[in-house]
Formats: structure tokens, C-alpha cells, sequence
């Protein structure tokens, strides 16, 4: 399983879908647009981790969303709390 998700097409697949959703950055506050940049860097070192079980992952940033209930009244809107993880 760690194989498939450290290889290269999923790697770059997450990529894109963050970008693509204009995602926003964590506690690292690395902005979407520096991620290629960076997985292009850092890549077989992160990976590598992943697979020696040396990855420490950092915090993850949470914020609270606005979001629609269908349990609260008509009009009442609801949080709820989204993780945005960092790169490294």
C-alpha cells in the first residue's frame, strides 16, 4: 500500500487535485503554487521516509467552515471543521 501511494502518478495526482481546488496552505504556510517546485526537490526524501516508517508528520491546520445542516432550523448554518495538512 505505501508503495502506490509514495509512487510518482499518485504523487503528482494529489498534486494536482490540491491545486485544482486552490488549496490553501498549512501550518507551513508553503502556498499551493511553490508545491511543484517543492515535491520536485524534496520528493525521494519525503518518499523515503515514508517507507523507512522515519515520517513524522507535522500538525495540521484547522479551520471552521460555514456548512449547512439539515438537523439545525430552516436559515441556522452550521461550522464544521476542515484539516489542511502541510507538504512535509
Amino acid at each position: 500500500m505505501i508503495k502506490q501511494i509514495t509512487s510518482r502518478q499518485n504523487l503528482l495526482k494529489a498534486m494536482r487535485q490540491v491545486q485544482k481546488n486552490h488549496g490553501s496552505a498549512g501550518i507551513d504556510h508553503m502556498p499551493v503554487t511553490r508545491l511543484s517546485e517543492h515535491m520536485s526537490i524534496d520528493k525521494f526524501a519525503l518518499t523515503n521516509k515514508v517507507k523507512a516508517g522515519e515520517y513524522l508528520p507535522q500538525a495540521i491546520l484547522g479551520v471552521e467552515i460555514p456548512k449547512e445542516n439539515g438537523n439545525l432550523p430552516v436559515g441556522k448554518a452550521g461550522k464544521r471543521l476542515l484539516g489542511i495538512p502541510t507538504y512535509y
